[in-house]
């Protein structure tokens, strides 16, 4: 197991900010944009994240 150094300023800074984010896209993702758009910016993320994972499994 790897011990090493915890940086606490970043898990606050990171967890004060995921807090208002996650409501504002809460509400953004609600009120304003379609379930179509929603499903395919959605599968667009799937298919970069797979990329990558083939780009990284093929590359080294």
């Amino acid at each position: 197991m790897a011990v090493g150094h915890f940086e606490w300023p970043l898990l606050l800074g990171s967890a004060a900010a995921v807090v208002p984010a996650s409501l504002l896209g809460a509400k953004v993702m609600g009120e304003h944009l379609k379930d179509r758009w929603i499903k395919l910016g959605f599968g667009i993320l799937l298919v970069g994240v797979a990329a990558r994972m083939a780009w990284g499994f093929w590359m080294g």
